[in-house]
């Protein structure tokens, strides 16, 4: 049974909100029970977080949806910026996800993909680059030159690590306009840093049009991962947790 902490913003109120939530074009999360809880999916063009801690799957979500919206013949690209393009290309190939399948219109850059692409070598000292910065142009130039329609950036809290904590929101606020203003719906990974709202979960979920927060219960020794729509703009929804599952290669949710 999901667990039911619903506000009052995020419930339908009326036929004409309903009617305007399902002529918004939209992305499908694939997620089986959630995108009909959603008009249909995420909105295209939305700034979408996905939070939590460690282990509740948020990599494997983001990397479902860019791969399924590939699939669908989407110009997806995935940041990744903690592991090695070919170890996460070769667990979500585990995972039913192979690269192979989706080239076409799927791309994941790692970290020395992107030192090549911007000719940083690797002896420059990280402190000495302004990553934000960097990742963020080759988005742009990437979004020109491949068209792309989906972006994922894995995860926030690398993006900004190197960024002096008193600019810290005013750079994610940029990176988030900046993303708005391209056109492309892009999904920002988030590590769980802080519960006082001031880290990068905390900062990243108030700008963004879109939050989904991926947890996990403990009773005794079972352990169940929970999935909540904490907000998504534009879109009638409930913000209770689900059980989150993924079987025969699908991610889905229980919703009773």
């Amino acid at each position: 049974m999901p667990r039911r902490y619903t506000s009052f913003w995020s419930l339908p109120s009326g036929e004409v909100r309903n009617s305007m939530a399902e002529n918004i074009s939209r992305v499908q999360t694939h997620i089986s029970g959630l995108d009909d809880k959603l008009s249909g999916g995420i909105p295209e063009g939305y700034n979408i977080v996905i939070w939590g801690s460690v282990g509740t799957l948020k990599t494997s979500i983001a990397y479902n949806i860019a791969y399924k919206a590939a699939q669908a013949g989407r110009n997806t690209i995935y940041f990744s910026l903690e592991q090695v393009s070919s170890v996460l290309c070769q667990q979500m190939t585990m995972m039913g996800m192979d690269i192979k399948n989706v080239e076409d219109h799927m791309t994941v850059v790692d970290i020395g993909a992107l030192r090549r692409a911007t000719h940083i070598l690797e002896a420059d000292e990280p402190m000495d680059i302004d990553w934000g910065k960097v990742v963020l142009n080759h988005v742009m130039a990437l979004r020109e030159s491949k068209k792309i329609d989906l972006c994922v950036i894995d995860s926030l809290n690398v993006f900004s690590m190197f960024t002096p904590k008193e600019k810290k929101r005013s750079i994610l606020f940029h990176t988030f306009r900046k993303m708005k203003e391209s056109g492309m719906t892009a999904l920002f990974i988030v590590e769980d840093d802080d519960k006082s709202g001031n880290g990068n979960s905390g900062v990243a979920r108030f700008l963004a049009d879109g939050s989904i927060n991926t947890s996990v219960e403990v009773k005794g020794r079972t352990t169940t991962r929970l999935l909540q729509v904490e907000k998504l703009r534009s879109t009638a929804h409930s913000t209770d947790f689900y059980p989150l599952l993924f079987d025969k290669d699908q991610f889905k949710i229980l919703t009773k």
